[in-house]
Order: structure tokens, then C-alpha cells, then sequence
């Protein structure tokens, strides 16, 4: 295993080990920026929404900005699962602090820790989401 990968998986067993502790996630995005990795500034402003120097609108403006040409790379395997792979028109996720907290599917969604709908597709949506950070 590659030294990056390796040291990704640390950063994200921290992010787990206490998901409400926003030092952690603003350590990763500090790695990933070092990389030129752009989902370290989409952290870190996504953190700082309210709190930094800048306004919050104009966090958000940058945040979503990212977000639009980051996401199909962030989640593409997320939009398969969901059925949304190829529709440009939607956005299956939603992003707090960082990372995916919420994922639509057409006229459903799947929220972690609560109860979600039948299928392969489901059942492959909820491990995601319980692996990964809020």
C-alpha cells in the first residue's frame, strides 16, 4: 500500500474515532492541501463556514464551487450506487464539514442511523455512509 493511501486511512480512523472534533478533519484537509489535493480546501472551508475572516457567503460561494467541479470524483462511486451516475442535473450528496452526510436517491434519501430502503443498491449506500465521517 502506497504511504499516501496508508496515511489517508490514519487520518480518517482519527476523523471516526471522534467525529465531532473538527481538529482532526482540519489536519487532513492541511495534508491533502500540502498534496495539492483539492478536497483540502473544501474541508477546511467547509469548517470554517461562520468562523473564519471571510463572510460565510462568501465561504459557501468557494465551498460550493469545489464542490460542483470536485463532486462527480469526491462521490462517483456513491452516484452509481444510488442510480444517479451520468445525471449532471443532480446532486445526490450533501457535505457538512467535509465530507458526505446525506445521499438522495430519486424520491428517497439515506441518512446514516436511519432506516433505509431494500436493495443491493441500499444495502450498499448504507455501508458506505456508516464508513465514512459526518
Amino acid at each position: 500500500m502506497p504511504a499516501s493511501a496508508s496515511a489517508e486511512r490514519e487520518f480518517m480512523a482519527r476523523i471516526l474515532a471522534d467525529p465531532a472534533d473538527d481538529a482532526p478533519r482540519l489536519a487532513f484537509a492541511e495534508w491533502l492541501t500540502r498534496r495539492g489535493d483539492p478536497r483540502g480546501e473544501f474541508i477546511r472551508l467547509q469548517v470554517s463556514l461562520g468562523t473564519g475572516p471571510l463572510s460565510p457567503q462568501d465561504l459557501w460561494q468557494r465551498a460550493d464551487a469545489l464542490r460542483r467541479q470536485h463532486e462527480t470524483a469526491w462521490v462517483g462511486e456513491l452516484r452509481e450506487l444510488l442510480g444517479v451516475a451520468g445525471q449532471s442535473d443532480c446532486q445526490p450528496c450533501t457535505f457538512r464539514r467535509g465530507f458526505v452526510e446525506e445521499a438522495l436517491r430519486p424520491r428517497r434519501r439515506v441518512r446514516r442511523g436511519r432506516r433505509s430502503p431494500a436493495g443491493p443498491r441500499a444495502a450498499a449506500a448504507r455501508r458506505l455512509l456508516r464508513a465514512a465521517p459526518a
